[in-house]
């Protein structure tokens, strides 16, 4: 690498190979390789294109062999095929013409593969850094042999991410991440997949959103959600980080994939038939929102959420109510956060919170409406996880008295108030009731407001409806 610019290519490369290796559980590779490998694919393309076609010679210990048969051998014959395949990858890379540089490549892929027949070349007086001379570096690379490419048994786990940018269009990574063809893009994976090269595309894919900003289709992402197994659920995320995607674009295609689930297509996504496990992934999604999407997006897929609440299979919801209520509450307090951090005007952070409650009473979740208004606890459970907030923020209680009216009717706040009784001064309940109590002159204040427009509002009805 000559210059920061060769660093950075590398190091973007990296960014995208080594999450996959985690996430595939392709951790068994020796990092040294590993990097080795990202700064031939980005300098030396065409001897990297020529690793896989090599792999005989390269891998196993045949180094010996070939040298006692060469040595062997009558004057005038013709070298071992694979020592002229290693002649053809140093004569194949672009420094070949330096005879430094040259020389210098052939130590970096000796050490890599240092059983491979290599040619001789003149001696290179050069350390590997610091005070690590080359031989220690290969007794070093010796002790970690169980990992090394070189050896055959690893040699494929390093190229499972191996297609040279050159292989992929760019023109053609577009076409496909624009496509409005499902079946067109079924095939594409499947045909990834066959081949075992779905990771290495979809990273392609991840490297071209990211330097070109380019949106997705719908189609592609909720194809890609349906060929997918339940642990890259979380790609649309990262996907939503990069281009600033709406939730709703994942309730699309979580909403797809359990209906694929429900037809058993895919044995991944049966996963899903279970309550229980929907449950567990829709709060684990709600959790990952921190940081990525805005609050508002955070409540569209709750929303959603409650929606499926009612498609009962069995007697079990499809979302739990308890994962619903902790989601609705983590939301809740991820709104009062960006209020608090000043990121939310006071404003934006009630009509949020106000249009949460009132989407949920209108999402046919009464029944959860029900709870909170017939359940003390349940009400003072949520108003703790947010009374922090609100007191400490620098919303008016106003604001506050407009959010509790919107989420029960008043008479029913009254009558939570009279019934409930805090036992001693350190019921931690107390101090949301006094809030509450405390709020009372605004609470009616706001529903003697709303009472009005809707007198308003049945006026202009009747003026309409009355004839000229």
């Amino acid at each position: 690498m000559q210059n920061l610019r060769d660093v950075w290519r590398v190091l973007n490369t990296l960014e995208f190979s080594l999450p996959a290796l985690v996430r595939d559980e392709y951790l068994d590779v020796d990092l040294v390789d590993f990097v080795m490998l990202s700064v031939l694919r980005i300098h030396e393309p065409n001897v990297f294109a020529l690793l896989p076609l090599y792999k005989a010679a390269l891998t196993g210990d045949k180094k010996m062999d070939i040298d006692n048969q060469q040595r062997n051998a009558p004057e005038g014959t013709p070298p071992h095929p694979y020592q002229v395949q290693m002649e053809t990858l140093l004569q194949s890379a672009s420094v070949s013409e330096n005879p430094f540089r040259l020389r210098a490549l052939h130590k970096i892929l000796k050490g890599i593969f240092p059983d491979a027949p290599w040619p001789k070349l003149l001696k290179l007086s050069v350390s590997i850094g610091g005070k690590i001379s080359y031989e220690d570096y290969i007794s070093w690379r010796e002790s970690r042999s169980h990992l090394t490419i070189g050896k055959e048994g690893n040699f494929d786990r390093y190229f499972v991410f191996s297609l040279n940018d050159d292989t992929i269009p760019e023109t053609e990574v577009q076409a496909i991440i624009k496509s409005q063809d499902r079946e067109f893009l079924i095939g594409r994976f499947k045909e990834w997949e066959a081949q075992n090269q779905l990771h290495v595309w979809i990273e392609r894919i991840y490297s071209s959103i990211s330097s070109t900003n380019t949106i997705c289709s719908d189609t592609f992402l909720i194809t890609w959600l349906e060929i997918g197994d339940i642990s890259q659920d979380h790609w649309f995320f990262r996907y939503s980080s990069m281009t600033n995607t709406p939730c709703f674009v994942v309730i699309k295609a979580l909403s797809n994939k359990q209906t694929i689930g429900q037809q058993g297509k895919s044995h991944e996504a049966n996963l899903w038939v279970s309550s229980g496990e929907i449950s567990k992934d829709f709060l684990e999604i709600i959790q990952k929102t921190q940081g990525v999407h805005l609050p508002i997006q955070c409540i569209e897929l709750v929303q959603w959420m409650f929606e499926q609440t009612r498609h009962i299979r069995g007697d079990k919801p499809l979302v739990s109510p308890d994962v619903i209520n902790e989601c609705s509450q983590i939301c809740g307090q991820r709104i009062a956060d960006m209020a608090q951090q000043q990121k939310l005007s006071n404003h934006l952070y009630v009509d949020y919170l106000v249009w949460f409650w009132r989407q949920v009473d209108e999402s046919a979740a009464q029944q959860w409406i029900d709870m909170l208004q017939s359940d003390a606890e349940q009400l003072f459970k949520i108003m703790r996880a947010w009374s922090s907030s609100f007191r400490g923020s620098s919303l008016e209680r106003h604001d506050l008295a407009e959010l509790l009216l919107a989420i029960i009717p008043l008479p029913k706040i009254e009558e939570l108030l009279s019934a409930y009784n805090p036992v001693g001064t350190d019921d931690i309940n107390a101090a949301v009731v006094r809030l509450i109590r405390e709020l009372l002159p605004s609470i009616h204040e706001f529903d003697e407001q709303l009472r009005e427009q809707e007198r308003n509002r049945a006026d202009a009805v009747d003026m309409s409806n009355s004839p000229a």
